[in-house]
């Protein structure tokens, strides 16, 4: 008999809140994880982004209080993560980490990330990866810092 195990696939959404009053800014990389669709290009169910809104929501409220802000989706990203550090797959985030981010060729919301600390890098693993490559990486690579967030860390707050 054949078991058929259900896969799942890591989901990095990226995010920019803008501080409206002080003119500053931080960016939030949100992990989430979903079974596996045959549909590469399926963007939203509603179990998935209802794990984005709860995560959004938990760090809002706990750093953002009393601040006026607006969020703005950066893109998404369905794969396995280009990284140096292995820092994007760790249990709990909550934490910084360098993100480097490029947008595709298939248009708003995907985007190909990785972590590390220097574009060269970023560069040379993502020409290695012939699966990232065919996701069509358009523009220019754009490094920022970003404050990880899982769904174990809305868990853990709540336990």
């Amino acid at each position: 008999m054949k078991r058929i195990m259900n896969s799942l696939e890591k989901c990095f959404s990226l995010y920019k809140i803008n501080y409206l009053l002080s003119g500053t800014y931080e960016y939030i990389l949100l992990r989430t994880e979903k079974k596996k669709s045959p549909d590469c290009y399926e963007t939203s169910t509603p179990e998935k982004d209802a794990d984005k809104s709860s995560l959004v929501s938990f760090y809002t409220a706990n750093n953002c209080a009393r601040k006026l802000f607006k969020i703005e989706m950066i893109g998404e990203f369905h794969n396995s993560s280009l990284e140096e550090y292995n820092q994007l797959h760790s249990a709990y985030g909550m934490f910084e980490l360098p993100v480097i981010y490029m947008n595709t060729s298939f248009g708003f919301p995907w985007i190909v990330l990785g972590s590390f600390n220097r574009i060269d890098d970023f560069n040379r693993e993502l020409f290695l990866k012939t699966d990232l490559l065919a996701l069509s990486p358009v523009g220019q690579p754009q490094q920022i810092t970003a404050t990880l967030l899982t769904e174990n860390d809305l868990l853990h707050a709540f336990n």
